[in-house]
């Protein structure tokens, strides 16, 4: 991975030293690079860094007036001079600067330079408009009932709907209501026109109805409807209460009398929409209408009239359909072309067209029930018809989409296609896929966004010379085009069908792929069933259908796309654009093998490197901020190739950073210039963010570190951005695992941060909570608590009630009473925060997942490991919801529940995950990655306690490896290595080659820790440990001291720590002969341990089996038994099933029985012992052998040779096997 890209380049002075002035010799003397950051004179405030998103309303007046406290007091802080930007050029081409740049000792750190500008609308994300509330009548329902819909959507966003349930609010509105089940009186209601007239006697009815009253009245009466009483008049319109057939309730009459029917189409419209109920239309003359409307929602009628009298309603029938396709193939079902038409069967080509108008109206009223309206007929292609047509999202508002009726595929082929087209739900490169509605087992219908037309189709109106074909149009075809194809690419998406037909022209101008009916997913080296293509632009592998097909074979086929623009793109001017643009097609795209074709990110950057050479200034500023659109689209989904992605993420940055340059070179304008400096701050930072996601910690570390020496020199009074490049330099060495430097620009920030912002404000929490991180890291927990506490404080007063921040502070508290042995708070807090996350995010959500996590590991910590795995598991199924298998939180939690397993010796399982975890990341990460390097430490542990060395120095090694190439020279990550290695030299009694590592690894630790560090004390407990082995106590008793005397400076009270380093002291006075100061150690060992877990616990258990060891060789026989069998009790309690540590306590009682000679009972525990080595490990391992060993000395004891032979027997079978082992290994 690292030498993939180029070392990204800095600014160039030699261009802009031609234009711009040099500063005096005083000047150049003092802006040389005198300065350190440590030593910074801030001397103006500039912006605030981001404020919360939810303040309380006390803090918003203080705020405001910090913001303008802080807004920059001269213009001229904005302007870059001309003799500055010569500065800028020569500062950053100097030798100075590269220096230190790459310089890790200035700890330097930049930080997203936050860019307000406004992007252009065509890329701008969808923005919801509220439409106008339609409410319903007080007698029918005391809510109102809001219809909402929204603006559409750019290119660049998925539009997804959320339409207003319609369906449902005609329940309420309109229930079952028809003309059948209306109630009628059992008494017919009386009607005349005198009775009419009588009714309407003191009204004044409009001009109109008196005019033609008869008329109306007579044939209103032949079809059963009668006017009672006047209302009113408005718009042309009079509306009466009357009734119907002798219905029970009264209803409106509605009559119209002008030629214009758009009250009509409103009324119908609504009813389209289930809002309101039609029951009849009479027509009384050719201009006059006359509707019978329920009484109960006219409100909603007379409402949507007036806002919408002068707008255009469309209203669909079949009628209507059949009209506007008239004349169209969709009407035929026969070719006369095809061979089958010649021979009278049925027509192979029009097979389609019967299909539908055979089953016409089953998907016109499945359309409908989701309120869509087939339109005009399109076209025919693959396995369907194409139709285009639009959705009434309200009365009057419509949206178009194209609808891809589909017949006969199996639901295999249906699914596949809609699996693919779902990928793209956020992209800006491929026609947008709205829903799929399924009609019946054979009919499907895709709905998808309408396009203006076809490339084929512009392609044609540009021979034909009706469309200009300009330098901006062919680069966004190219570009665009490519776009897309990297995109298929991120989710191993083969189109396998790329051709002008197939790419259609959005409504904003952007080229969009379609037609995923052939196309494949292509994962790893796996075989694609190959359905068919375009034989003019088919790859010669896609021809003969070859399994193997690849990539390459999509790029072949864009390749004759572009082949068919560029011979009609003829504009002289651009002669040397073209004749490169053919080349790269020609010599990189269509070419037969297709090892001799580019991939498309390669062609990418030959394409834009071009633009570049031949100053496309105008596209390049375009295509700008469609890379931002791009790279914000890009995290919203897990569906992706994550190996593939994270490159694409740097690669598109790179190239932001690389134009940006250009531009700076070019420009003239003073403001600009310092503006384009900005950008490209900011470009550097996602670039160094990039490298740190690839494992690329120095290149990450470097980018920062120029991000910094930029803001410093031109941006130097930004306190605001200063403040936050020391927090992202804080977390850089953070992840690059130097706690030291990553707390020192933590704590920097945090000084800056509270000189911004008085008060509890949420930056100045932040910052309290980065510093507890680092110090938690150290292993500092008391200053760790008392950060996390302050930010928990500032935080309950910024946001009310759960936040993600305040749910993620109580977490770390809950971490650091862990690590201080604090039991009851740590669950306390873990489980605050549990809680506070289930409430602010339903269902599964990674903070959550991560909660439980935590509690599962705070468990299997404490040696609850039931719980612990219940808790992990349940984290594991929560991750795998939300994000895919190859995911990083996905081999988190495998690692961590192989630990667990680890712990209960279920070594088999344990490793199954661990490698699980392994695979995983490797398929994610870059071969050289931390976190590789961490699973492999893991795994050999893992063969370590399941005695299997060889491997687990393999492993170990292999760790080593990669840390020694992406860490420093003494990172404390390489001294975990070393110990792992010396454990195994230990392990197999080569105590002199284990201390040469131990002796390594604590001079690296020494080296990154001037002070007490409980690093440090580990390894010295170590180094003692392996004189112990030596035999060299005198020197054992020197590193455990002085691990003991570190421990108790860094820790008060009791501390787990301060147990073991006495524990060890008690076993070398052991050793040494000196049973009671042995003795003395080992007891108060016992009782810290025994205060600080208050319950079963192994390293109670451990001292216990200690302190019966030490009475033994006291000649205590009570005492010796009674600890041993307490400590053998215990451990059988805690791990309830076979483990290494119960045949530690079985082994040392057997010892104990045999010291007595009670020999019965000491091959009791023997055998005991013997019998769960077998079940543990492989039968030819040396713990197996070693537990024989005793049980053949306990035969002998008993005087039992015959069994002593049998045993020795088996014995030296073993050891033969381990020998023979032993030999191949060296081989």
């Amino acid at each position: 991975m690292n030498s993939k890209y180029k070392k990204q380049r800095i600014i160039n002075p030699r261009v802009l030293k031609q234009k711009i002035k040099k500063k005096s010799q005083k000047h150049q003397k003092l802006f040389r690079f005198t300065f350190q950051l440590d030593d910074l004179s801030f001397e103006s405030n500039q912006e605030e860094m981001e404020e919360p998103c939810f303040q309380s309303s006390e803090n918003n007046t203080k705020i405001q007036k910090e913001r303008e406290n802080y807004t920059m007091k001269n213009i001229n802080d904005l302007t870059i001079k001309k003799s500055d930007k010569n500065k800028a050029h020569t500062f950053i081409e100097s030798k100075e600067f590269e220096t230190l740049s790459t310089n890790y000792e200035s700890q330097l750190q930049s930080l997203e330079n936050q860019d307000q500008n406004k992007e252009e609308q065509k890329y701008q994300i969808i923005e919801d408009n509220q439409c106008n509330n339609l409410k319903f009548n007080e007698q029918q329902d005391a809510k109102s009932n809001q219809i909402t819909s929204k603006s559409q959507a750019s290119d660049y966003q998925f539009e997804q709907f959320n339409p207003y349930d319609y369906e449902n609010q005609a329940k309420i509105v309109v229930g079952e209501l028809n003309e059948e089940n209306i109630p009628i009186t059992s008494k017919p209601r009386e009607w005349s026109i005198k009775l009419f007239d009588e009714k309407n006697s003191n009204k004044t009815l409009s001009q109109n109805f008196k005019e033609q009253k008869n008329i109306i009245l007579d044939v209103l009466e032949k079809q059963n409807c009668y006017l009672m009483e006047f209302l009113k008049s408005q718009y042309k319109q009079d509306l009466f209460q009357g009734f119907y057939k002798n219905h029970q309730p009264e209803y409106f009459i509605l009559i119209n009398y002008t030629e214009n029917q758009q009250e009509i189409k409103i009324i119908k419209q609504l009813e389209q929409l289930k809002l309101t109920k039609l029951i009849k239309e009479i027509k009384v003359t050719e201009n006059i209408h006359t509707l019978i409307l329920q009484k109960e929602n006219y409100n909603i009628v007379e409402q949507q009239i007036k806002q919408l009298i002068q707008k255009e309603i469309k209203i669909w029938d079949k009628q209507y359909f059949i009209q506007i396709n008239e004349g169209k193939d969709i009407n035929l079902i026969r070719c006369y072309k095809c061979q089958n038409c010649q021979n009278s069967m049925e027509c192979s080509d029009y097979q389609h067209f019967r299909q539908f108008q055979l089953v016409q109206d089953v998907i016109f009223e499945a359309l409908q029930r989701k309120y869509y309206y087939l339109c005009q007929y399109l076209a025919k292609g693959g396995e369907g018809i194409i139709f285009e047509g639009y959705k009434i999202k309200q009365v009057g508002v419509y949206e178009d989409f194209i609808f891809k009726i589909i017949f006969d595929l199996n639901d295999q082929e249906i699914q596949s296609e809609i699996s693919i087209m779902k990928l793209f739900e956020k992209n800006i490169n491929v026609i947008k896929f709205i829903e799929v509605i399924q009609v019946s087992k054979n009919i499907h219908i895709f709905v998808l966004e309408k396009c203006k037309y076809s490339l084929k189709d512009e392609l044609f109106l540009i021979e034909q010379q009706k469309e200009e074909f300009n330098q901006m149009k062919l680069l966004r075809i190219i570009f665009d085009l490519l776009d897309g194809l990297i995109q298929f690419r991120i989710y191993n998406i083969l189109h396998l069908d790329i051709k002008p037909q197939n790419i259609l022209v959005s409504k904003s101008d952007n080229y969009v792929f379609t037609d995923f009916g052939i196309s494949s997913i292509k994962k790893d080296n796996s075989k694609i069933n190959i359905k068919g293509g375009t034989f003019s632009y088919a790859s010669p592998e896609q021809l003969i259908d070859d399994p193997n097909i690849d990539f390459k074979s999509d790029v072949y086929s864009l390749g004759k796309t572009f082949e068919v623009a560029l011979k009609l793109y003829k504009k002289q001017d651009d002669e040397f654009l073209v004749l490169k643009f053919n080349q790269i097609v020609q010599q990189k795209m269509i070419q037969n093998q297709k090892d001799q074709r580019k991939s498309c990110l390669e062609l990418h950057e030959e394409f834009l490197k071009l633009l570049i050479e031949c100053n496309c200034q105008e596209f390049l500023q375009e295509y700008l901020q469609k890379i931002k659109y791009i790279l914000k689209l890009f995290p919203y989904d897990d569906n992706k190739n994550i190996t593939y992605f994270l490159d694409l993420m740097l690669y598109y940055n790179q190239k932001t950073y690389e134009i940006y340059y250009y531009f700076l070179q070019i420009e003239e304008n003073e403001i600009a210039l310092k503006q384009i400096l900005k950008k490209m701050v900011k470009a550097q930072e996602d670039i160094s963010e990039c490298f740190s996601d690839l494992g690329d910690s120095k290149k990450a570390l470097k980018c920062q570190l120029e991000c910094l020496l930029l803001k410093k020199t031109f941006f130097k009074n930004d306190l605001s951005s200063i403040a936050k490049s020391f927090n992202n330099l804080g977390q850089r060495y953070l992840k690059f695992k130097q706690f030291q430097q990553a707390l020192k620009y933590q704590l920097k920030s945090l000084k800056l941060t509270k000189q911004l912002f008085k008060g509890n404000h949420i930056n100045v929490a932040v910052s309290h909570s980065n510093v507890g991180v680092c110090y938690r890291e150290l292993n500092d927990q008391q200053k760790a608590l008392q950060y996390f506490l302050q930010s928990y404080q500032m935080s309950k007063h910024v946001y009310k009630g759960n936040n993600s921040s305040i749910a993620t502070v109580l977490n770390n508290i809950g971490a650091c009473y862990y690590s201080l042995y604090d039991y009851r708070n740590a669950l306390d807090y873990y489980e605050k925060s549990l809680f506070m996350r289930r409430q602010i995010y339903k269902g599964s959500h990674p903070e959550i997942a991560q909660s439980l996590n935590n509690i599962g590991m705070y468990y299997k910590d404490i040696s609850c490991f039931e719980l612990a795995l219940q808790y992990l598991n349940e984290s594991l199924e929560m991750i795998r919801v939300i994000h895919k298998e190859d995911h990083p939180l996905v081999a988190s939690t495998l690692n961590n529940i192989g630990l667990c397993y680890l712990n209960i010796a279920d070594y088999d399982i344990a490793l199954n995950h661990l490698l699980k975890s392994l695979e995983i990341k490797k398929r994610i990460y870059s071969e050289n990655h931390q976190e590789i390097a961490q699973s492999l430490h893991n795994i050999a542990s893992c063969y370590t306690q399941n005695g299997q060395n060889d491997k687990a120095l393999e492993y170990f090694k292999e760790s080593l490896k990669i840390e020694r190439l992406i860490y420093p020279e003494n990172h404390i990550q390489i001294a975990l290595s070393l110990d792992g290695i010396a454990s195994y030299y230990s392990d197999t009694d080569d105590n002199q080659q284990a201390l040469g590592y131990y002796l390594e690894s604590l001079q690296i630790r020494k080296s990154n820790f001037e002070n007490a560090n409980p690093h440090v004390s580990a390894s010295l407990n170590n180094v003692g440990f392996c004189y112990l082995g030596l035999k060299e106590c005198e020197k054992a008793l020197k590193f455990l001291e002085e691990s003991l005397e570190m421990d108790k400076k860094l820790y008060q009270g009791d501390n787990e720590s301060v147990a073991t380093s006495l524990n060890n002291i008690g076993s070398c006075y052991l050793k040494m002969g000196d049973k009671n100061q042995a003795l003395k150690n080992l007891m108060s060992s016992l009782q810290m341990r025994k205060r600080i877990y208050k319950k079963d616990h192994p390293s109670i258990a451990t001292s216990l089996d200690r302190v019966g060891v030490c009475y033994q060789d006291l000649q205590d026989q009570k005492n010796a038994e009674k600890y041993l069998l307490e400590s053998l009790k215990m451990r059988e309690k805690i791990f309830k099933k076979n483990h290494p540590d119960i045949v530690i306590s079985l082994d040392n009682l057997g010892e104990f029985y045999r010291s007595i000679q009670n020999y019965k009972t000491s091959l009791t525990f023997f055998l005991k012992s013997l019998k769960i080595n077998q079940s543990i490990y492989e039968k030819d391992h040396l713990e197996i052998a070693n537990s024989i060993k005793e049980v053949i000395q306990c035969y002998s004891d008993l005087q039992d040779q015959e069994k002593a032979k049998e045993y020795q027997q088996k014995y030296d079978q073993i050891i033969k096997q381990i020998d023979l082992k032993k030999q191949e290994s060296k081989n």
